[in-house]
Order: structure tokens, then C-alpha cells, then sequence
């Protein structure tokens, strides 16, 4: 089949135009696919770190708890010690005012400890989010300078295509 120079110069440049926009819609499809790839593990991450978070609070009031109720059964202990041994005053004070500072002092480094765990889990939301960031500037776009110079390859290539049929009309006639 045999095709004038005009149609096999446009053929070819319609061929070479079509793989420019092909491939730089499949470019800008997995851009899109990668970033919605890292927004999915941002938001994964994040559900995990807030369930730690839970968790930590949960835990560290538990022990705040399990302190309360140490130190209610040690004065209870005292008292029952001191009442059955016939001893009251300063002493026995003393020894539940020892008992009530040992348990102040637990719970403020349990207060302490939570505050610490929760700050860390809030350094990794960042650190989670500053990933993310990276994630999706690193994935590769598409250019729309690759589309123009491809369209402008294709534009050449059906001109060349259009010269050479010239040439061999011009050589054949």
C-alpha cells in the first residue's frame, strides 16, 4: 500500500504523538498511584501511633491506680500495726507520712514516664508526616517539557517521513 507523502508524514507524526501523551499519562498515573501510596501509610502510621497514645494514657493511669491503692493498704498496715502494738504519736505519723511521700513521689514519676511516652509518639507523628513529604516529592513526574519534546520528535519524525516520500515520488516519477 502506498500512501501520498502529505498522509505518511501526518501518520507518523500522529504515531510518535500518541506514544508522547501515552507515556506521559501512564508517568502521571503512577505519580498520582505513589502519592496516594504514601498518603494511605501516613494515615496507617498516624491510627497506630493514636491507638499508642490510648494506650500509654490507659497504662500510665493504671499504675497511678495500682500506687493509690499500694499506699492505702501500707497505712492501713501501719495503723493496724500501730493500734494492736499500742502505739500512737509522732512515729506512727511519721511512718504514714514516709508512705504517702514514697507514694507521691511514684506517682509523679509515673506522671512523669506518661508524659515522656506521649511526647515521643508526638515526635513520631512528625516524623511519620516528614517521611510522607518525602515520600511524595521523590516520586518521579511526569514533565510537561518531556510531552512538548515528544509531540515536537513526533512532528519531525512525520516531516522526515514526509521528506523521504517526497523524494522517492520526485525519484520515481
Amino acid at each position: 500500500m502506498c500512501f501520498d507523502p502529505v498522509t505518511a508524514g501526518f501518520l507518523s507524526f500522529a504515531v510518535g504523538a500518541a506514544q508522547s501523551v501515552a507515556q506521559y499519562a501512564a508517568a502521571d498515573a503512577e505519580a498520582k498511584a505513589a502519592r496516594q501510596s504514601a498518603l494511605q501509610a501516613y494515615a496507617n502510621d498516624q491510627n497506630a501511633i493514636a491507638h499508642r497514645q490510648i494506650q500509654e494514657t490507659e497504662a500510665g493511669s493504671q499504675k497511678v491506680q495500682q500506687i493509690n491503692l499500694d499506699e492505702a493498704k501500707k497505712v492501713s498496715e501501719v495503723k493496724l500495726s500501730a493500734g494492736s502494738a499500742g502505739v500512737s504519736g509522732i512515729s506512727v505519723d511519721n511512718l504514714i507520712g514516709d508512705v504517702t511521700r514514697q507514694a507521691s513521689q511514684n506517682r509523679q514519676n509515673q506522671f512523669e514516664n506518661t508524659r515522656m511516652a506521649l511526647t515521643q509518639l508526638q515526635l513520631e507523628r512528625k516524623q511519620s508526616q516528614a517521611q510522607t513529604q518525602s515520600r511524595i516529592n521523590s516520586a518521579p513526574r511526569p514533565s510537561a517539557l518531556s510531552l512538548v519534546a515528544g509531540i515536537g520528535g513526533a512532528a519531525l519524525s512525520g516531516f522526515n517521513t514526509y521528506s523521504q516520500q517526497m523524494q522517492y515520488a520526485e525519484g520515481n516519477a
